[in-house]
């Protein structure tokens, strides 16, 4: 006959046992919460980094566009005024209105159709950037447009038009947005949002004698717009320096601690270079960058007619 073991039935936890199996439970918890906090903390950072370094490439290459358009004519319904050293870029037409291919304000906002430099509206100093050209034109005899040239909304313009794309910092559904504004239009369009700051040098030949290729470092400075006092140093402007303060959305940047950040590189002697930002708990990256105006290369007086 097999003998049967005698089953003791479970007669409870003591007290002790009890509260070291809730502590453990309760460590098991706590290291289960905070390894997905420090993941979802995580993921938030890689995923704010990535977003704003998309936001400083499409900065970057719609102001590159425009400024690679800028100064361009069409042989057929413009003269471009070299002839002048004070001259101020386009003559459309045969017209006696000029207007500059590239111009700016220091801090300073478009409200409506109207340019602002005083008052609480302007956002953090940021300056206001003009960039002028003309759309190409297939053949003299028609106004078919190659529909090459768009202005900084990314619209084709028509053939023999003036496209006009003004750049510069507004709030826009609460944050502080790139704005483009063609041709003094009533309305804007909001191009990238969480702009801060938009700052804006002009690389200047300021050479004595503008009837000379001389663009060499000693004659060469980047000044702020108010700097550049009549139409001949606008006529001498080779380049601009971009710079700017992105930032991310809110919940992405730890510490709520206030930085300073210098879009143009704290050598720049500019008070409105300077960026404070709020103490929140956003990322930010500044974006410097330099581009050429290729359309502007050659000094005045070489040739009349280009």
């Amino acid at each position: 006959m097999k003998h049967t073991p005698n089953l003791h039935r479970q007669q409870g936890l003591t007290l002790a046992e009890l509260m070291v199996a809730m502590v453990i439970g309760m460590m098991i918890v706590m290291a289960t919460y905070a390894s997905l906090t420090v993941a979802r903390q995580g993921f938030g950072t890689v995923n704010a980094t990535s977003e704003l370094r998309d936001n400083a490439r499409f900065a970057i290459a719609i102001i590159q566009q425009m400024a690679t358009q800028a100064g361009y004519k069409n042989d057929y319904n413009a003269t471009y005024m070299q002839s002048s050293s004070d001259a101020t870029g386009f003559n459309l037409g045969g017209a006696s209105e000029t207007v500059q291919f590239v111009h700016g304000h220091n801090s300073a906002i478009i409200t409506g159709k109207n340019i602002v430099t005083t008052g609480n509206t302007i956002v953090n100093s940021s300056d206001i950037l003009t960039l002028r050209n003309m759309t190409g034109q297939l053949t003299e005899a028609n106004n078919w447009t190659d529909r090459t040239m768009v202005d900084c909304t990314g619209t084709r313009r028509d053939a023999s038009s003036m496209i006009e794309s003004h750049f510069y910092v507004a709030i826009s559904n609460g944050e502080p947005t790139l704005m483009c504004k063609f041709n003094m239009d009533a309305n804007a369009e909001p191009l990238l949002s969480g702009v801060e700051t938009f700052q804006v040098l002009y690389g200047v030949n300021t050479a004595a004698d503008t009837n000379t290729f001389n663009d060499t470092v000693a004659s060469f400075q980047f000044l702020r717009a108010d700097e550049i006092t009549n139409n001949a140093m606008w006529r001498q402007v080779r380049s601009l320096r971009i710079g700017m303060v992105l930032r991310s959305a809110p919940g992405s940047g730890g510490e709520k601690t206030a930085q300073d950040y210098w879009p143009l590189g704290k050598a720049i002697g500019d008070d409105n270079n300077k960026f404070t930002s709020e103490a929140d708990d956003r990322m930010r990256q500044v974006v410097t960058f330099t581009v050429q105006l290729r359309n502007n290369l050659n000094p005045p007086n070489l040739n009349a007619s280009l």
